[in-house]
């Protein structure tokens, strides 16, 4: 049975079979009887049913980020030289959109990295600046009421002293 996504299938580079030893040799490679050849994993033929295929390495700036897979299902075949060229003369152009694919979601990825560093680095501004504040105005209210306590009593100890007919009693009211 074919796996449930064509993403869920695992190639793994110290592999022997087409796709690996593409990146590893770095130039096209053809199989007429995939069932019959070593390169191709009896999974892959077990999954895709396999006849024909070749694939070529997609190269940007002398390395390789993909494999393009050329996979014939129907019937055995051999490709053509000019079949094999064909794709081999897409494959730069094709590679180019790969990796400016990756480029622009790698682009987004740290765009997303930036962005949540912003609102983490803004809510530690906003922590700090309430502890600041928290510290500034920790016992504000008690030196206030003690200074509150401290004219009224300075008021009854001053409105004992003066007399009402006193100019300086209507500062006290």
């Amino acid at each position: 049975p074919p796996p449930p996504s064509i993403l869920e299938v695992e190639i793994r580079m110290e592999d022997n079979t087409i796709c690996p030893l593409t990146v590893k040799q770095n130039r096209p490679l053809v199989v007429d009887n995939a069932p019959s050849d070593s390169r191709v994993g009896s999974k892959w033929i077990d999954w895709f049913r396999s006849r024909s295929l070749f694939s070529v390495p997609l190269i940007v700036k002398d390395r390789v980020i993909g494999v393009l897979l050329v996979d014939e299902t129907a019937y055995f075949r051999k490709f053509t030289p000019e079949e094999i060229q064909t794709v081999v003369d897409l494959s730069h152009p094709f590679a180019l959109s790969v990796d400016t694919a990756i480029q622009y979601q790698e682009a987004l990825r740290q765009r997303e990295r930036q962005e949540t560093l912003s609102i983490a680095t803004l809510r530690l501004h906003e922590d700090e600046r309430r502890k600041t504040v928290a510290e500034l105005t920790q016992g504000v209210g008690e030196t206030l009421e003690k200074a509150r306590r401290d004219i009224q009593e300075a008021r009854t100890i001053l409105s004992t002293a003066i007399l009402p007919d006193n100019p300086a009693w209507k500062h006290l009211e």
